[in-house]
């Protein structure tokens, strides 16, 4: 496995677009960049989260921007207060060892509600080539998705009430092994809002550690 060194460093996107001399929303991007000592992967990758970050910025600007100048004026016309707006994008990094890098980023937008709204998506790149790594490309077969789903009811279970009661329909419903990230104690899957627990449970993520798949891992993060 190929061990160049992997720097990340924030970059960010900031804005207050206005209407009447009033802020409609509030935007604040940070976003990676990568350094690859000895390749150009580095670059490749940083291109990848400048789009995301640019797009991002897009739509808040444009659309969010939009429909908040209507929430404006029709909260200007009934008397009614207005609140601000916002898209706000964060980015960990929990894994970036031996020639690997998982990156995590989090979009949250609020538009006048009671309670905004977050998506999250990750990648796991092989950094001397940039190349995303989807999760089976870590195991020899399928058999890794038994464990996971085994270790994930089992995690559950130790305290289910943080969970709808349906939790095993909805876990098997919304897995997505694009919802993956590394980091150094396991493999770590997430659900989107909503899905397996409520609201106020935030996104639900699960460590499977690497040491349950035994044989079956063809990639050894650690």
């Amino acid at each position: 496995m190929n061990e160049q060194p992997v720097t990340v460093t924030r970059r960010q996107i900031q804005g207050k677009p206005q209407y009447s001399g009033v802020t409609m929303v509030e935007i604040d991007i940070a976003y990676p960049r990568v350094l690859t000592k000895g390749s150009p992967a580095g670059q490749v990758i940083s291109v990848a989260y400048d789009h995301v970050a640019r797009r991002f910025y897009a739509y808040a600007s444009k659309k969010m921007y939009a429909d908040a100048v209507l929430a404006w004026r029709d909260a200007k016309k009934n008397g009614f207060p207005f609140n601000t707006y916002q898209a706000v994008m964060t980015y960990e990094v929990p894994f970036n060892h031996g020639g690997l890098l998982s990156i995590y980023y989090d979009q949250y937008t609020y538009t006048g509600g009671a309670h905004g709204n977050t998506t999250r998506r990750a990648d796991t790149w092989r950094a001397w080539d940039a190349r995303r790594l989807p999760l089976n490309a870590f195991f020899y077969n399928a058999g890794y998705r038994n464990i996971i789903f085994r270790s994930i009811f089992a995690q559950i279970q130790q305290d289910p009430d943080k969970y709808f009661e349906d939790y095993q329909k909805n876990v098997f419903q919304y897995f997505d092994e694009r919802n993956f990230y590394l980091t150094p104690q396991g493999f770590a899957l997430f659900f989107p809002l909503y899905t397996i627990a409520p609201y106020v449970s935030g996104i639900p993520v699960f460590i499977v550690p690497y040491e349950l798949f035994g044989e079956l891992l063809k990639i050894r993060p650690v």
